[in-house]
This record gives C-alpha cells, sequence and structure tokens, in this order.
C-alpha cells in the first residue's frame, strides 16, 4: 500500500468519524429539553445575513455548470465515433444536456430574484447559453475533446445519481424547514433527523418539507468532480495538486454547507447527510470510472503496443 494510499484511508476515517460522531450527537437534547439540531439553528440562524444569501445563489453553482460543460465535451468527442447511429446519438445527447443545464440554472435564479421565469425565456436562454458553450467547445482540440469524454461521462452520472438520491430521500423524511417553523411561529413541527415521515399527512399549505437532506450541499459536494483531473492529465499527477484539489473542494462544501444553516434554510443534520451521502456517491463512481488506472496510462501503453 503507498504512502498516498495510507493518507486517503486515514483522511477518510477521520472525516467519517466525525460526520457519524455529529449526527448521534444531534440525536440528543439540551437542558432546555431542545434537540441540539434545533438549537444550533436558534443560535446561528439569520435568513438576512448576507453571507448566507450569497451562498443561495452560487451554492448550487457546481451541479448546475457540470451539465453544459459535459454536454459540449460529448458533442464534440462524438466525433472520434466511426458508427454513424451512436456518433449522432451521442451529439443530440450532449445538445440536451448543454440546453437543459442552462435552462435549469437560469430557472433556479427565482430562488432568490423571487421573479418568476417564464418558460419562453428560460427556453431563449438555454439555447442562446447553449450556442455560446458549443461555440467556445469548437476552439477546443477534437482529441482533448475525446480525451476527456469519460470525464463527461462520469460527471453526468455522478449530477444524476446524486440528484436522484437526494430526491428520494426528501420524500422519505419530509422534514419540515427551519424557516417554515420561523414563519408558523413555532417549533411543533419539527422532526428528529432519526425520523422518517413517509406519507406525512399533516403539512401546512405553502410550506417545504424538503429540508432532510439538504439539497445545497449536495450540488456544492459536485464540485469534487474536479478531483479526477490528476486522472486525465499525467501533468496534474502530483500530490500537492491532488491535495488542493480536494482541498478546494472540502473548502467551498463546508462554507455552502454552513451556509445554509445561517440562512435558516436547514438543520445541522440535513447539510452532514447532503454532503456525505454525495461524497460517498462521487467516491464510489471514480473507483468504478477510474479503477483500472490513470487514462494517460492507458494511453502511453495502447501508444507503445502500436509502436511494437
Amino acid at each position: 500500500m503507498t504512502k498516498e494510499r495510507k493518507i486517503s484511508i486515514i483522511c477518510h476515517s477521520i472525516a467519517f468519524s466525525i460526520v457519524v460522531a455529529l449526527m448521534i450527537f444531534l440525536c440528543f437534547k439540551n437542558e432546555d429539553g431542545i434537540y441540539y439540531d434545533l438549537a444550533i439553528d436558534h443560535a446561528i440562524g439569520d435568513a438576512t445575513n448576507g453571507f448566507g444569501i450569497f451562498f443561495v445563489i452560487v451554492g448550487e453553482y457546481p451541479q448546475y455548470i457540470l451539465a453544459p460543460i459535459s454536454g459540449t465535451i460529448m458533442f464534440y468527442a462524438a466525433d472520434s465515433i466511426k458508427e454513424n447511429k451512436k456518433r449522432i446519438a451521442l451529439k443530440i445527447f450532449g445538445c440536451v444536456t448543454v440546453a437543459l443545464g442552462f435552462f435549469i440554472w437560469i430557472s433556479m435564479g427565482t430562488k432568490v430574484a423571487k421573479i418568476p421565469i417564464l418558460p419562453a425565456f428560460g427556453v431563449f436562454g438555454a439555447l442562446f447559453y447553449g450556442s455560446i458553450c458549443l461555440g467556445v467547445g469548437a476552439l477546443v482540440d477534437k482529441q482533448e475533446m475525446s480525451r476527456l469524454l469519460k470525464f463527461a461521462l462520469f460527471a453526468i452520472t455522478f449530477v444524476i445519481t446524486a440528484y436522484l438520491v437526494m430526491t428520494i430521500m426528501k420524500e422519505l423524511w419530509s422534514r419540515m424547514r427551519y424557516r417554515d417553523m420561523l414563519k408558523e411561529g413555532n417549533f411543533d413541527g419539527f422532526t428528529p433527523w432519526f425520523k422518517l415521515n413517509v406519507g406525512r399527512t399533516n403539512k401546512v399549505e405553502g410550506y417545504e418539507y424538503t429540508s432532510f437532506p439538504s439539497g445545497h450541499t449536495s450540488s456544492a459536494t459536485c464540485i469534487f468532480a474536479i478531483c479526477v483531473l490528476p486522472d486525465l492529465y499525467e501533468k496534474l499527477n502530483k500530490k500537492w495538486i491532488r491535495y488542493s484539489l480536494y482541498g478546494v473542494s472540502t473548502a467551498f462544501t463546508v462554507i455552502v454547507a454552513i451556509s445554509r444553516l445561517v440562512n435558516t434554510a436547514h438543520f445541522l443534520s440535513d447539510v452532514l447527510i447532503g454532503g456525505a451521502v454525495t461524497y460517498g456517491i462521487f467516491y464510489l463512481l471514480k473507483y468504478l470510472f477510474f479503477r483500472n488506472g490513470y487514462v494517460f496510462k492507458q494511453e502511453e501503453t495502447t501508444n507503445d503496443n502500436i509502436q511494437e
């Protein structure tokens, strides 16, 4: 086992232990008989705080931006496929992914602006920005796009899987948001994280019951997709670069997670699970996509065989 592998195991073990310890801690109540999960929001929740509002906007960017980038890569990487049907199918899928990615991004702007986005405007924006994205992609070497195809497929799989898992979990837990409790003027709707609310019947009209787990934190965790780049480029396959990518990704995810508490949108247990589950999906997919070694090493081996 390499030294880098040992460090990875130690870091992941520590992070996993911290998450488990915090989740257990949040199962208990303080001296006032309030779950710590709720007490933390009482202490730091402030919907008017600029820090929280800012990350309402940018916190989900990693997930949104991966779609148009991956779609562009797939569109141009399709040129390297000889079979006509597969090439056309990948190009169509790439175009749809680019347009859909921008459409969702534009639509999500209503969260902050509170201005309804007309479907026609969303479609126009998706086509406009999608065209620009594809235009910029045309400037990239096609051979480079073929090299990045594996990253694009990994990223899309990562984003879709994380979104589906979060959506299913939100439905199972149906947990009321802290900000809606503030509107209600009481915290009777609070439920501890270990309690599922499948088919919850006591929902108040107009309130959201999608607190657990945190979608923003999950979206922010998608930034870890950049951590597979050293598996694609030999120049990036350096320890300090790998550690830096993981460090930046971790810092961004933690900051977004904290901002969700400040913004009164989530509880600590929401962001912990949102981040942990999404990172688990990333780690599993990274293994499945890159378990046979670095892409550049595989290409070198292939080139050596051709020369022989």
